[in-house]
This record gives C-alpha cells, sequence and structure tokens, in this order.
C-alpha cells in the first residue's frame, strides 16, 4: 500500500498493531475519482463497448470525467457507427455485399472483444481508424 493508505496503516499499527479488517475497509473504499468503479476504470471502459452503456458513461459523472473511459466509450460508438454503416452499404450490393454482411458483423465483433478485453486490462488499445478519432474527442 502506497500514499494515503499507507500513511492510515502505518499510524494504526503504531496504535494497536492489528490492521487486517481496516486494510480490507481501505481497499473498497478508496477515492472513485482516482480509482473509478469498484478501483477500476478498466471494468467500465470494457462495459462501454456494449454501445449502450457507452452512452450513459458520456453523460453520468464521474465517468464522463475520466479520460480513460471517455476514450473507450467514443470509440465504442464510433465502432457502432461504423458497424451501422458497413451494414448499410454492404445491404445495398446485391448478393456480394449479402455475402459478405455476416463476414462484417463477425469482424465488428471480434474488434469489440478485444477492444473490451484491453479496456478491462487497463490498456488503451486504438482501433486503426476509429481510435484516432476517438483520442480527439477526449
Amino acid at each position: 500500500m502506497e500514499g494515503f493508505d499507507g500513511a492510515i496503516l502505518r499510524k494504526l499499527r503504531q496504535r494497536d498493531g492489528r490492521c487486517g479488517l481496516v486494510l480490507s475497509v481501505l481497499r473498497q473504499a478508496r477515492d472513485p475519482a482516482r480509482d473509478g468503479w469498484c478501483g477500476h476504470w478498466g471494468k467500465s471502459g470494457a462495459l462501454a463497448y456494449l454501445w449502450i452503456t457507452a452512452i450513459i458513461f458520456l453523460l453520468v459523472e464521474p465517468y464522463n470525467r475520466d479520460k480513460f473511459v471517455r476514450f473507450h466509450s467514443f470509440q465504442a460508438l464510433f465502432l457502432g457507427l461504423a458497424s451501422i454503416a458497413g451494414h448499410i452499404v454492404l445491404s445495398v450490393i446485391p448478393i456480394i455485399g449479402w455475402t459478405l454482411m455476416p463476414l462484417w458483423s463477425l469482424l465488428v465483433l471480434v474488434v469489440a472483444l478485444i477492444a473490451a478485453v484491453k479496456a478491462y486490462q487497463n490498456q488503451t488499445w486504438s482501433i486503426p481508424v476509429i481510435g484516432p478519432f476517438a483520442e480527439k474527442q477526449v
């Protein structure tokens, strides 16, 4: 433990030497502005790839103030828009477009899953072409 938590634990150890319960309480009661939802912004970033939650995260505090969550929310929304645009274009093209549509859906799903896993691991993974647009919005 470092920082704020470490200073409190040192004082508690000086008093009575017992800090197991206090340590578990401190881990759960950290500052949400620093640690995010349940201690990890990664969970919020991963949930953004459900697309509806991306909109919610952009509207609700403290998520709309965190750059990590904002980036993944915008990236998820832009991925959703690219998915819709791709489906519209492929649906207009007879036969070839119709046969490519399931592959496009699978590609979007795989990219969303990879991005969600990276976000869960607290990594900022930029999807090619879409990622730079999301970075500009943050």
